[in-house]
């Protein structure tokens, strides 16, 4: 076996069996590590499941500072800054608030929608082509909205959306429920935007499943349970827990942080938490009643997800509170009451609370490429769209990798 064809993948998420899968149909032969003992065992586990290309506004903008500012000092509100003091947390904000001042949010935007729309091709084939099943329901996504200020803002949104190759069908509330008849109860209903290519679907199941197809037909060790102790990078190869390799990609999620700085590249990523529910849909009525267009409501930042017939997802909130998986219940709260006040005839008394840690840039532009070492390769930083973005960039990586020169 040829040591210039061995690539090690640090990470078992949706960045790390998606950059394997690129480079083991290209012919490489690929070993993957994780700490956990199964994949997509942390962000990758229960996210808000949406394929959503038509979410990829970046976030670098004033009204979205000013509002995260008047949320500092509530600890249920969907924007929430843990008040501990952090190192790390602060140069993120700091950069954060630099990229706004360098108005880079049209063009960050513009190329996050043209990383997705290739991605969402590329997921389904991937999909189509292993034969995953992977609940995926492609109604589009519903964004709604309670305030006008917020709707009005959605219109002014349609051009840069539209002009990048969004849908962006703008609706009134009676043409809202049309689209979705489960929002017959809602009281503040203002309007919406109809998104007709996004799309749903179990991000952990379809990781589970690829790396099933991982091993079996493209022959790719996996190493669970695997704390890597050390990382050795030279001129002549890396040697991770003593195996040796040609090149390393990093797709560990928020940890690529830790794992950049020990071979010399500081990423700029921190940890973004989010939480989700997951309802149990166990009577007849519930099944009923809870929505198979998902929903994306604009002014509480949360998303809602059917996942098959029986479960129904509802996520959102970030938090920046560091490497914290704590599941407060000011947190889960939020989302047990939007459930009910949207749809008060779904059953919430079975959920699944969870929360997951986003690997985000102060950009909220996934980190794509080599580091200061060319053995060394990162897939990584994709924020609240890993889902969404994962499978197109790791395909860019691949093309990256196969053109590089060792020699």
């Amino acid at each position: 076996m040829r040591i210039d064809k061995n690539i090690a993948v640090i990470g078992s998420g949706i960045a790390g069996v998606t950059a394997a899968y690129q480079l083991a149909r290209r012919g490489y032969n690929i070993t993957i590590f994780d700490k956990e003992r199964y994949p997509a065992m942390k962000t990758s586990y229960a996210n808000g499941s949406q394929l959503s290309v038509c979410n990829s506004q970046t976030w670098n903008t004033w009204p979205t500072i000013t509002k995260g500012l008047s949320w500092m000092l509530q600890k249920d509100a969907p924007f929430y800054i843990s008040l501990k003091i952090d190192l790390d947390k602060l140069v993120w904000l700091y950069k954060f608030v630099l990229t706004t001042f360098k108005q880079q949010h049209l063009t960050n935007t513009a190329k996050t929608i043209q990383l997705a729309l290739a991605s969402r091709i590329e997921t389904l084939q991937i999909a189509s082509n292993e034969h995953i099943e992977f609940d995926h329901v492609n109604r589009g996504i519903l964004h709604i909205y309670t305030d006008k200020k917020s709707f009005d803002d959605a219109f002014k949104a349609e051009s840069l959306m539209t002009f990048n190759g969004c849908e962006w069908d703008l609706l009134n509330p009676a043409s809202c429920i049309m689209r979705e008849p489960s929002l017959m109860y809602a009281k503040n209903l203002v309007g919406g935007v109809y998104t007709k290519g996004d799309s749903t679907g179990d991000l952990h199941k379809f990781v589970t499943e690829l790396a099933k197809v991982l091993k079996t037909k493209y022959n790719v060790l996996f190493y669970f349970d695997n704390h890597i102790s050390n990382i050795n990078v030279s001129d002549h190869g890396v040697v991770i827990n003593d195996m040796p390799f040609s090149r390393v990609v990093i797709a560990a999620g928020s940890d690529s942080q830790s794992l950049g700085k020990e071979l010399g590249d500081n990423l700029g990523i921190y940890p973004v938490k989010g939480y989700s529910i997951t309802v149990d849909l166990k009577d007849q009525t519930s099944i009923d009643s809870a929505p198979w267009t998902s929903l994306l409501d604009e002014d509480a930042k949360i998303v809602c997800s059917r996942l098959g017939q029986d479960r129904l997802r509802v996520a959102g909130t970030a938090e920046l509170a560091g490497h914290n998986l704590d599941i407060g219940h000011h947190r889960i709260q939020p989302l047990l009451n939007w459930t009910r006040n949207w749809f008060p005839n779904i059953d919430t008394r079975s959920y699944k609370p969870w929360a997951g840690l986003r690997p985000m840039t102060p950009n909220m532009m996934p980190i794509v490429g080599h580091g200061k070492h060319p053995r060394v390769w990162y897939h990584t930083g994709h924020g609240h769209l890993g889902w969404t973005l994962s499978a197109g960039t790791s395909k860019n990586l691949a093309d990256l990798i196969d053109s590089s020169d060792l020699s």
